[in-house]
């Protein structure tokens, strides 16, 4: 529950073009605060609930934070509760609705110091993994063009987040494209370089990925790039022999 709310509330707040709010460490503050005040309306819920159903003698509001928090979490230790004989039908759904509401924003806030918790320290299994991968030389091949990819393909879901803002002007959005022009031919690039690799190391392309007419919309769609590239570049080589 936790993780699927970090994920919506993340892309909510995108959308708002309030992206600081999805980086973890503010991430991390946001839902600290968020779970503190459902925390502090619960305990005062409970506080209520116990003088309306004249229940509520010998507990402080103090008590009633402590019921809050231990009901939350989970742990329950049966000091305080919620006594059957003062309950309604009413109250059976609200409060397991309230006490859903908070283990649901805490279980978020756990999920954002889990993601700071691994940015910082790697999982051990992963890096046992790399190192091992590293002592093959087909493996080691392997891994780097993953790398690789991944660094290409995080840069370029940077680029298309920054383009979505409807504020951005056209130069800088202008230059934003040619970047991205430029991050997918270097993975083009790398992607001819990996197969190539295959090729060598003795694997032969599937068919089915193969087929003549896959190849040829391939062909068509590298020749059109290839041609209006060879536009601008004969542009900027007129434009430079008109200074000149």
């Amino acid at each position: 529950g936790g993780s699927v709310t970090a994920v919506i509330f993340d892309d909510f707040f995108r959308k708002l073009r309030l992206k600081s709010l999805a980086k973890h460490g503010a991430g991390v503050v946001f839902w600290a605060i968020v779970a503190t005040v459902w925390l502090l309306f619960q305990g005062q819920l409970a506080y209520s609930w116990w003088d309306s159903r004249g229940q509520g003698e010998g507990i402080s509001k103090r008590d009633s934070l402590w019921f809050a928090y231990i009901s939350t979490t989970t742990v329950g230790l049966g000091d305080y509760y919620l006594q059957p004989e003062g309950m309604f039908i009413s109250d059976v759904f609200s409060w397991s609705l309230v006490f859903l509401a908070g283990f649901v924003f805490i279980t978020t806030l756990l999920n954002k110091v889990t993601e700071i918790v691994n940015a910082h320290f790697p999982d051990a299994t992963v890096l046992l993994k790399d190192r091992l991968a590293s002592t093959n030389p087909w493996t080691s091949k392997v891994q780097k063009y993953k790398k690789l990819n991944k660094r290409g393909i995080r840069d370029i879901y940077e680029l298309v987040e920054m383009m979505d803002d409807v504020d951005m002007d056209d130069v800088s959005r202008l230059k934003a494209t040619h970047r991205k022009k430029e991050i997918l031919l270097r993975l083009l690039a790398l992607t001819q370089h990996e197969l190539d690799v295959f090729s060598r190391h003795g694997e032969v392309p599937v068919s089915s990925y193969c087929t003549s007419e896959k190849l040829s919309t391939e062909e068509e769609l590298l020749t059109n790039f290839l041609d209006f590239t060879r536009k601008i570049k004969d542009q900027l080589e007129s434009k430079k022999s008109d200074t000149i």
